[in-house]
């Protein structure tokens, strides 16, 4: 009996350790076995560059390049080899995959870059999957295999498009599109690439403009100092709501910016006005709609939302920068020629030439010391938005 007591003791205690083990190890249950996590873990991120190649004309020269960045990554089998993907939207077949290369893994981590094509394409305009496959390390495939058990890895960017935006439907990736690829708003007056590249490009030739307004007076050529003024004045109200401010400039003064490029660029303005015909919002309002799409879009993460809420109060100092712009412009281009030469005018050119580097690189904060980023911040950051969180292959 003794021996026997033992024996039902022992096997009592077994009993209850395997079923702790069952009850207790993430991922398994008890008479089912491993059962896969609804959340695959996290193994690195892919994100869009910008090479810079940039052309007036079309949206080549953004996001055409691709970063892969990975970690706790297994090692193919013998004889296989990693290879990565872009994938056209869900149900888009005339786009065809593109391969980005063959992926090395070293100590479980990858890190490649893909450099893009000759023509420099807009990958984000095209792509929105992201796949690496396991296939015969000897012959590079032409495409992803369909075998499903050769996907390793998958991300996307949600596409699912916002119930609650019953007028346009968008998901979060016709925003990040909006934002990065290509606007059909701004596209309809001629001007391709997404709504931030276009505030970066303009603030960028605002701050140069002002500088040369500073660098002007110098010489004393109002002509000069005028046009710049014109040409800041031109894009930050936009074609269509200019006439107001140069109402009351002296007879004689140009008023129409200094050639046909800046003319038709400057039909999208950077800040809204309100006047009779604007021929599409404001850059600063338009990028802070896109921002509010993107964080109420089905898939946004809290890291997206906290880049979003960052980005939205940078717009917000970047408008009042551009806004003390155009009072700066306004002032000095009400200015007779002999009051433009004056020390009063000279300070109040080295203010707009202080907004403009303010509005483009931002500035310290004097009364908190914190920095407040702009429209290069502003532009990185919009692009992270587009970033692929990759897991683990799931069916």
């Amino acid at each position: 009996w003794l021996i026997a007591g033992f024996v039902v003791l022992l096997l009592i205690l077994l009993g209850s350790s395997l079923g702790a083990f069952f009850l207790l190890t993430p991922g398994r249950n008890v008479g089912t076995g491993l059962v896969p996590s609804l959340t695959p873990a996290l193994v690195g991120h892919v994100h869009f560059i910008s090479s810079e190649q940039l052309y007036v004309n079309n949206n080549q020269g953004l996001n055409d390049q691709v970063q892969i960045d990975l970690q706790h990554i297994t090692p193919p089998a013998n004889g296989k080899r990693y290879y990565a993907w872009l994938l056209p939207d869900t149900g888009q077949s005339e786009t065809a995959p593109l391969l980005l290369g063959a992926l090395d893994v070293h100590d479980g981590e990858v890190h490649v870059r893909y450099s893009g094509d000759a023509q420099h394409d807009n990958l984000l305009g095209m792509f929105s999957r992201f796949l690496i496959t396991e296939e015969d390390a000897q012959i590079t495939p032409v495409l992803p295999s369909t075998d499903p058990s050769a996907r390793r890895y998958y991300a996307e960017i949600p596409h699912t498009p916002n119930p609650n935006d019953t007028k346009s439907h968008f998901s979060m990736l016709d925003h990040l599109r909006h934002l990065l690829a290509n606007d059909p708003t701004i596209a309809k007056v001629g001007l391709q690439g997404g709504l931030s590249i276009w505030l970066l490009r303009n603030t960028e030739e605002e701050l140069t403009w002002a500088v040369s307004a500073k660098d002007r007076w110098e010489s004393k050529n109002t002509t000069a100092i005028r046009q710049q003024l014109i040409n800041i004045l031109y894009y930050l109200d936009g074609a269509a709501c200019i006439e107001p401010d140069i109402q009351q400039v002296p007879a004689g003064t140009v008023t129409t910016p200094q050639n046909a490029t800046i003319a038709r660029i400057g039909h999208v303005p950077l800040l809204d006005k309100t006047c009779t015909q604007p021929q599409a919002p404001g850059y600063t309002q338009h990028i802070g709609l896109h921002l509010l799409g993107v964080t109420s879009s089905p898939g946004s993460s809290s890291t997206i939302r906290t880049t979003a809420s960052s980005i939205e109060k940078a717009l917000n100092d970047v408008q009042h920068w551009l806004e003390q712009m155009r009072a700066d412009t306004v002032q000095l281009l009400n200015m007779s020629d002999q009051q433009l030469t004056s020390n009063t005018a000279l300070a109040i050119l080295g203010d707009l030439a202080t907004q403009a580097r303010n509005a483009y690189a931002g500035s310290t904060d004097p009364n908190t010391g914190e920095w407040q980023g702009g429209v290069v911040w502003i532009y990185g950051n919009v692009q992270r938005l587009a970033t692929f969180d990759v897991t683990a292959y799931k069916s």
